[in-house]
């Protein structure tokens, strides 16, 4: 039996301080194994000492419910303090919280509004807006007052279920109910919007934070509004508020503000923000720069673009900043960074390619520039390097700034209608969705603000006939937008969809893709591919098809055309 002072027993007053204190600190274990001593000095703690243990468990919800479990044992009738601070500890866990509280209905204690608010915030937590909602009402039949916590959860647990109209309803209330509404109240209802992508709605809830002080975080999200909803003279305009408000301005906040003003094609903009990047003391990574680039490139051309993207550079790195890049062909054969590894890298994703490479180069870092779907084959550049490395930086700004030229080689079913030469252009803009962590890409409304624009230039290189009387054409397209699944989706809404396309290439008689037996994969090959190297001098690599595709074309008949030599010769480089 631990032994107390004598005055313990007399007055449980020194005990209360005792807790108090470590309850101050948050120090739980402390002040648990104080309160489990007193019970054994039989010093019998009362309610006042449980209810201090319980305040210092914060999130703890199972010594809470240990703690609630004591007091029960030991015959303490728990008050409202005891299952609002309960049920606080219970945030990440929502049945366990909301069981508490009608635990506490049950024995005919009145729920107040910190328990109840505590009950919405561990529905929040969960997105378990419903629940929230239900409780709300039920807090206004009991006449219980909601205050701003109490709506700033409810608002978060909508928000966070994409529920905006729901959110900027309970904004409205607030107003209503005369509770101020605060700056977590407004970025909620904010990311309520952005989650629905109902961006207009997030720049109109950011005009009523007038007399609020708006941080970076909240900056950044109006900023991703205005980049969404393409407002670049917006965009500016809160980039440079961020300034005379005195918030913080990130690279974050450049980076969105650079790409909405290259999106709008405003490049005096752009290179007045690359500016005032550095005298923020920051430096644009290989996106940023080129996205600006791209914008120059746009407006002015490419002689223009190259010369920005040279002069960022000698900016940037000194003369003396090395940094290698290498092509990579993904199925196949790599060649790497000059080095003489060789690894097969069969039905590999970009990612595991490069794991791959890092491997055969004794763990050296490779970063990513650019990517390959699982199912296309071909060239893929790399850079030798960490993110921020000379050759990582320009390469990344070569491939944001359009600078990089991709020629692919596909086989379609069917050919183009008329006389060849058959060649075209796809403009059609594309909007990328993703399910379940999977990416569709869908042709939309030149006036729907979610499409991108795409274009994709072909020419027929050849057609084949199948055993069976089927067409083929040998296609070389080279996107001038880099869209996920552009060549796919472009090519098929031409009547050309793309041999072995389990997504995108469904025959119109019966809306099922088109799968030959004698083609494995998916007939789509990055072929050529053009950049600058490090001393701006023009580079092209080449890769020739797969085994599995140059077989695929075996079993077909040549009806009309050729197929270049390099399409079936050895991997090279050259200027």
């Amino acid at each position: 039996m631990e032994a107390f002072p004598p005055s313990w027993y007399e007055d449980p007053r020194p005990g209360t301080r005792a807790l108090s204190s470590l309850a101050k600190k948050s120090d739980w274990r402390s002040s648990l194994e104080l309160l489990v001593s007193m019970k054994r000095a039989k010093l019998q703690p009362d309610l006042f000492h449980h209810n201090t243990v319980l305040s210092s468990l914060e999130a703890n919800w199972r010594m809470a419910i240990n703690v609630l479990g004591l007091m029960k044992r030991s015959k303490i009738a728990l008050d409202v303090f005891s299952y609002s601070t309960a049920i606080s500890c219970c945030s990440s866990v929502w049945p366990i919280a909301m069981g508490l509280l009608r635990e506490m209905q049950w024995r005919a204690l009145e729920a107040n509004t910190v328990s109840y608010s505590a009950a919405i915030s561990a529905c929040e937590k969960w997105g378990c807006w419903k629940p929230a909602l239900e409780l709300m009402h039920e807090m206004k039949l009991a006449k219980v007052r909601c205050n701003d916590f109490t709506y700033n959860a409810a608002i978060s647990a909508a928000g966070r279920a994409a529920q905006w109209q729901i959110s900027l309803a309970l904004l409205e209330e607030m107003t209503s109910a005369a509770v101020q509404a605060s700056l977590f109240s407004y970025s909620a209802c904010t990311s309520a919007c952005q989650r629905s992508e109902h961006w207009e709605a997030a720049l109109a809830l950011f005009g009523g934070m007038e007399n609020l002080r708006a941080n970076h975080v909240v900056y950044n999200g109006v900023l991703s509004a205005c980049a969404v909803t393409g407002s670049w003279t917006l965009a500016l305009h809160f980039l440079e508020e961020m300034h005379r408000s005195s918030t913080s301005r990130s690279s974050v906040s450049y980076a969105i503000t650079i790409c909405t003003c290259a999106d709008g094609q405003a490049w005096q903009q752009v290179l007045d923000l690359l500016r005032w990047m550095r005298l923020d003391h920051f430096r644009a990574n290989g996106v940023e720069a080129g996205s600006a680039i791209a914008a120059i490139n746009e407006a002015v051309g490419r002689p223009a673009a190259e010369a920005l993207l040279i002069s960022l550079k000698e900016d940037y790195f000194s003369s003396t900043s090395s940094g290698r890049f290498g092509a990579v062909a993904t199925l196949g054969r790599i060649e790497a960074f000059d080095s003489p590894h060789e690894v097969e890298t069969l039905g590999l994703s970009t990612e595991a390619t490069l794991a791959a490479t890092s491997t055969q180069l004794r763990g050296a870092v490779v970063t990513q520039v650019s990517r390959l779907d699982v199912p296309t084959s071909g060239a893929l550049l790399a850079a030798l390097g960490e993110q921020d490395s000379c050759g990582a930086w320009w390469l990344l700004a070569q491939f944001a700034g359009r600078l990089v030229s991709k020629v692919y080689c596909c086989l379609c079913h069917g050919e183009p209608p008329g006389e060849p030469p058959w060649h075209g252009e796809v403009n059609r803009p594309l909007k990328v969705t993703s399910v379940l962590g999977v990416s569709q890409a869908t042709i939309v409304k030149e006036e729907d603000p979610q499409g991108k624009a795409s274009c994709t230039k072909y020419e027929v290189l050849a057609t084949f006939q199948s055993s069976n009387g089927g067409v083929f054409s040998l296609t070389q397209a080279q996107p001038v937008t880099g869209r996920t699944h552009q060549i796919r989706v472009h090519m098929a809404s031409v009547g050309l969809p793309l041999v072995g396309d389990r997504r995108y290439g469904k025959a119109f008689e019966t809306g099922r893709p088109v799968l030959p037996e004698w083609c494995p994969s998916l007939f789509l090959h990055c072929w050529q591919l053009r950049f600058l190297s490090l001393d701006a001098e023009p580079h092209l690599l080449c890769a020739p098809l797969p085994p599995a595709l140059r077989d695929a074309l075996q079993h077909l008949t040549l009806r009309s055309g050729h197929v270049p030599a390099e399409l079936c010769g050895v991997l090279c480089t050259g200027g």
